[in-house]
């Protein structure tokens, strides 16, 4: 073998060599790397810096951590929580992230004090202790920072602790802070955003816009001034503040924020007028109270009114957490009220967990058994075309059951294949969802299952689901009994002209497919697209499912599809299915479509029956209009009383004032006819909005007219 003599000398420059590449060639690109691609690609950028982070890189260590603390968690954002709708804001980032962060953070603080970075990440260290609500480390943050030599830091340090002294309500001591840096001519933007909120807390609201219209007026540079401490960002309050003056009165709102038993502090607490907003999207909030180190809080007073409150938490503390949440979607305001928001760990789902693959006709769920529970429901979760978006509803067990007493249940394919789902469409055609027709356990299909747990007055005191979850996470039931046949893969695909003209074929063949049936009534019943519903042909199939398989949420899915005009050219399908299912056998679905049929018929006193039958909420409105127009006013009041009764948009303390009224004014008033000719219409559901305005217009009658603006709230015809 021929041997190969290598130089002392040439072995150094190779060696020097390599450690020139991977010492310090490759850890610079793989930097500059990191820095271009961090507005693109902010995960992989984190790669990268990683990379450089673990190779025998000198210099530049501080700023590539640094660097990637801020990408891996830019701010700790809030998730926000309303009364009629949620969301989150930014990033959402896991309690994990957020702990690696902390780690960067404190090497930085640790090993380069002379950092430009060093009082950066003293100041987003205090941020994220802020935001997580750990006060205790950020006291001990705090208590370091005032011993430090370094003068930013020192300052950092008192301004976090004015800020905590403003959110546990000791204004003179933050204020006292505030103004020795204002006084040496410190400007920083946050002094004064963070004095008016002090005088905001005050409710000294005239001093407060001053201070926020100072900041205003500032240069604005976004990675210094858009956060303030924690969560909380600076907003352009004094814009706000001339529109929440409208609302200022007496009337305070206290409560508490509690995470398993635990008070949060910093959370944002935000009040809205129902009445003028209506709907509201889950962003651009102005905080009316932070809670304060134990977890409580009280607003600022406002005058009496219909209010909807809401909450700004970080996400890191209740990505993982259920919210329970109240079975209300208002605040009557009119005296000093208690509002809590309370959120806990997630039930258990005990069996199946994971993905389950079912291969026959039915599956028993079990889970933890919830202390306090009245019943519980099973949901499924339905993906729309787009994957991007879902619908979230109910499903029955074997025997047709919704509300489950015990912690299990049994689910049967055949049942559920039958059950009704909400219904959506798209485009300007109005084109059906396949899950519309198919149902969502068709043949290949996964579908998420959800157990939410409910007390006795439909509060959600606990669920399976967490506020932000994969739902690799869940259970999910992977249908897989049979292949998908013919038919159904036409509907799979949008092809619903192919799929009708396939299983009338089908029928000619076997009249009695039950598959054909079952399609083609949901086809005709819900239509596939614009013009093509047909109530006819949907109710001529559906009843002969229901010969088949005397399954009642065929017949509850059918009548459901009709809208008033619809009923009444078709009374005799509400006749025939009533003749079919007996009183005593009517589920709720039925019970309040057979109170829609009497109404449409004009007899309002079987309506009313049936519609008292149903145990439902959506129904109580027609129940009270019923009552008005045949003048029975105490028994509207009684049920009005009634604490089970939700009216979600409407103030029953201004109805049942407006009711009172009534007592007195006569039937043969001119008013009063009006006011009768429109609850008539109501009753029949077909009031519109022209209808109203005239009335509103027209009426003088202080009650009627209160009445009538609860109407007009309700509808959002006054906003």
């Amino acid at each position: 073998m021929k041997r190969i003599r290598v130089k002392v000398k040439t072995l150094i420059i190779v060696l020097v060599s390599v450690v020139m590449i991977f010492g310090l060639i490759l850890p610079q690109v793989m930097f500059k790397i990191s820095g271009y691609i961090s507005d693109k690609d902010r995960e992989k950028a984190i790669k990268f810096y990683n990379v450089y982070l673990n190779t025998l890189s000198f210099g530049k260590k501080d700023e590539a951590l640094y660097n990637m603390a801020t990408l891996m968690a830019p701010c700790i954002d809030t998730y926000n929580i309303f009364m009629g709708m949620r969301g989150g804001e930014g990033y959402n980032i896991t309690k994990d992230r957020v702990e690696e962060v902390i780690g960067y953070y404190e090497n930085i603080l640790d090993k380069y004090g002379k950092s430009k970075y060093y009082a950066k990440s003293y100041n987003n260290l205090l941020d994220i202790y802020t935001g997580l609500g750990d006060i205790d480390s950020a006291y001990e943050l705090m208590d370091w920072g005032k011993k430090s030599s370094n003068e930013k830091i020192r300052y950092i340090s008192d301004l976090f602790r004015a800020f905590y002294y403003f959110v546990d309500k000791e204004y003179d001591k933050s204020l006292s802070i505030v103004d020795y840096y204002i006084d040496k001519g410190e400007e920083d933007s946050k002094l004064y955003v963070l004095k008016g909120h002090i005088y905001f807390a005050k409710e000294e609201y005239d001093k407060a816009k001053e201070l926020y219209k100072l900041v205003d007026d500032m240069p604005y540079i976004y990675e210094e001034d858009n956060i303030l401490f924690g969560n909380l960002k600076k907003l352009y309050r004094s814009r706000w503040i001339d529109e929440f003056s409208k609302y200022k009165g007496e009337h305070k709102i206290r409560g508490k924020v509690v995470i398993d038993g635990k008070g949060i502090p910093f959370a944002q607490i935000y009040v809205k007028d129902i009445s003028k907003s209506g709907i509201y999207g889950s962003a651009g909030n102005e905080f009316v109270a932070i809670t304060d180190s134990n977890g409580e809080f009280e607003t600022v007073g406002f005058k009496e009114g219909e209010y909807e409150i809401g909450i700004g938490i970080s996400q890191p503390l209740v990505y993982d957490m259920v919210y329970m949440e109240q079975n209300i979607r208002r605040l009557d305001v009119y005296e000093d009220t208690e509002y809590d928001f309370n959120f806990t760990s997630p039930m258990e789902m005990i069996s199946p967990k994971g993905q389950f693959v079912l291969k026959d006709k039915e599956i028993t769920l079990k889970w933890e058994k919830i202390e306090g529970v009245e019943y519980y429901r099973v949901q499924a979760v339905s993906f729309e075309d787009s994957k991007e978006s879902s619908v979230t509803f109910a499903i029955p067990d074997k025997y047709g059951e919704y509300d489950i007493v015990e912690n299990q249940a049994t689910l049967n394919l055949d049942v559920l294949k039958l059950s009704s789902r909400a219904m959506s469409y798209s485009g300007e055609e109005m084109i059906a969802s396949p899950q519309n027709i198919l149902g969502t356990f068709y043949p290949q299909s996964s579908v998420p299952i959800v157990i939410s747990a409910y007390d006795k007055d439909g509060n959600l005191i606990n669920s399976t689901l967490p506020i932000k979850s994969f739902y690799d996470d869940i259970t999910v039931i992977k249908v897989n009994d049979r292949e998908l046949t013919k038919g159904e893969n036409l509907i799979l695909h949008k092809k619903y002209e192919e799929a009708v003209k396939y299983y009338e074929e089908l029928l000619k063949e076997d009249t009695n497919n039950k598959e054909a049936l079952m399609y083609l009534s949901r086809m005709y019943v819900e239509g596939w697209k614009k013009g093509t519903k047909d109530l006819a042909k949907g109710a001529e199939y559906s009843f002969r499912l229901y010969e088949l398989t005397e399954e009642k949420d065929i017949l509850g899915r059918l009548l459901f599809s009709f809208d008033r005009d619809e009923m009444e050219k078709h009374l005799e399908i509400f006749e025939k299915v009533f003749e079919i299912i007996p009183d005593e056998e009517l589920n709720n679905d039925l019970l309040w479509e057979k109170g829609r049929y009497y109404a449409t018929k004009d007899d309002f006193n079987r309506s009313r029956e049936y519609y008292e039958r149903a145990e439902t909420d959506y129904i109580d409105l027609d129940v009270i209009y019923i009552d008005l127009y045949n003048r029975e006013f105490d028994r509207a009041l009684n049920k009005l009383k009634d604490n089970k009764l939700n009216l979600w948009s409407m103030n029953k303390r201004n109805l049942i004032t407006g009711i009172e009224g009534l007592k007195g004014i006569d039937e043969n008033s001119k008013e009063w006819i009006e006011f009768s000719e429109f609850l008539y219409k109501s009753i029949k559901r077909k009031d519109e909005e022209d209808d109203f305005n005239k009335i509103y217009k027209n009426i003088t009658n202080p009650f009627i007219k209160i009445i009538l603006k609860e109407i007009g709230i309700y509808y959002r015809w006054l906003l």
